[in-house]
């Protein structure tokens, strides 16, 4: 069977012209093998097996910032104690990037697919000719992992990939969002279900809750009997880093929360703290909160620079600000498994590569069960059945698990 595709202008770097090649395959069974094969510069190339799951009980990885040359400020005898630059970094988390997926594949060869929240690369690429040839060249040390050739991945929009074209240029999204009224440049969030689960990505770089609200409520609407509904973003509104998640990661809480509890949602999966951490079932307070609207800039971001000012100098200001993100109520606390409990699961992946790591803040919050940073790259396993939702979190190089099993059950 023969798919033809689309080949549209890119970026343009130092004078060459990058061109986006997009192909759509349908038509494929569960349970399956199939091969195929990509027609590049009129030869094709070596076929590739492309393994489909079941979907009445699937596994996919879940990975936290893989930011391929992240790692540019570090220091090693290569680099003759001198900061490592971006061409050794994006060599260097290509390399662990590429281990990473390796050994999850070797521990779990069940998993059927990859999901990230995001920064699949370091530099942002804001329409300038050396930051755009330098994220190119990251894009193409995180897409060379050959297991990429085998393993489908579906990934959101970080904060290091929003603010160029370049992460629309890489991936073929389904069900794009094109309503969204303040896109960023990279594009929109999108949806898709495997078996009885709904995935609704969301660019939360877009500070504009409304636009996500209708993404999640037109996604559910098309896919109204998806028992699990299961919501993928960056920025991590419940996590327990020490650079995000009392800051700028929290300002979308009050308005997502909400959201979040009037559609049903069970899970989010979100990254952008570096570090890892798993709530208990949360919910919101039902009152009204303030939005801080005054740090919200036109395109939907954040103004970091007067926020993270005044947050730092204005005590009083501090302390509103964290007394207005106490916006959510603990519904369960239970462990292990849970049974039909009320509110949403929030799971903060830490960093796949290693190539940045962040502390973790120094007071657990109330609403995180379990978080840790043992400063080594881990990835998680979801696995999903009729009933239930597990989650599993690894050490990259022992394949050792560094929290206990999570299981939602729904009857």
């Amino acid at each position: 069977k023969e798919f033809k595709g689309t080949c549209t202008e890119g970026t343009v770097i130092n004078g060459v012209q990058y061109y986006s090649n997009k192909v759509t395959a349908d038509g494929f069974k569960p349970n399956s093998t199939y091969y195929y094969q990509v027609k590049l510069n009129g030869e094709w190339q070596q076929a590739q097996e492309y393994k489909t799951g079941d979907p009445d009980n699937f596994s996919f990885m879940f990975v936290g910032d893989p930011q391929i040359g992240s790692s540019y400020k570090q220091k090693n005898a290569e680099s003759n104690g001198k900061k490592l630059g971006n061409d050794l970094a994006a060599r260097n988390d290509s390399y662990n990037w590429n281990v990473t997926l390796n050994k999850a594949m070797e521990q779990h060869p069940e998993i059927d697919f990859l999901v990230s929240p995001g920064d699949q690369v370091s530099v942002k690429g804001n329409e300038d000719a050396k930051d755009l040839k330098e994220q190119e060249d990251q894009y193409s040390g995180y897409l060379s992992a050959s297991v990429l050739r085998n393993l489908p991945q579906a990934v959101a929009i970080g904060n290091h990939d929003c603010s160029s074209a370049s992460y629309q240029n890489h991936f073929n999204n389904p069900n794009p969002f094109l309503e969204e009224s303040t896109p960023t440049p990279a594009g929109n969030g999108y949806f898709y279900s495997y078996g009885n689960a709904l995935f609704i990505v969301i660019n939360a770089n877009n500070y504009n809750a409304a636009d996500h609200k209708a993404l999640i409520e037109k996604a559910i609407k098309e896919n109204p009997n998806a028992k699990w509904r299961i919501v993928v973003m960056h920025q991590d509104i419940y996590g327990s880093g020490l650079d995000h998640s009392d800051s700028d990661g929290i300002i979308l809480r009050t308005q997502l929360t909400p959201i979040f509890d009037a559609n049903d949602i069970d899970v989010v999966l979100q990254g952008h703290d570096h570090s890892y951490a798993r709530t208990y079932q949360l919910t919101s307070d039902g009152q009204a909160h303030d939005e801080f609207l005054e740090y919200k800039q036109d395109q939907g971001g954040f103004n970091h620079d007067n926020f993270d000012e005044r947050f730092e100098k204005d005590g009083v200001f501090r302390a509103y600000y964290k007394s207005q993100n106490l916006c959510y109520n603990i519904a369960d606390k239970s462990q292990g498994t849970v049974v039909n409990p009320e509110g949403v699961f929030y799971l903060t992946s830490n960093s796949a590569t290693g190539s940045k790591f962040y502390n973790l803040i120094p007071e657990q919050q109330d609403y995180v069960a379990a978080r840790s940073q043992n400063w080594r790259p881990s990835y998680s396993v979801i696995n999903i059945t009729k009933d239930s939702f597990t989650v599993n979190t690894y050490d990259v190089e022992t394949g050792e698990a560094i929290d206990s099993s999570y299981t939602i059950v729904k009857k």
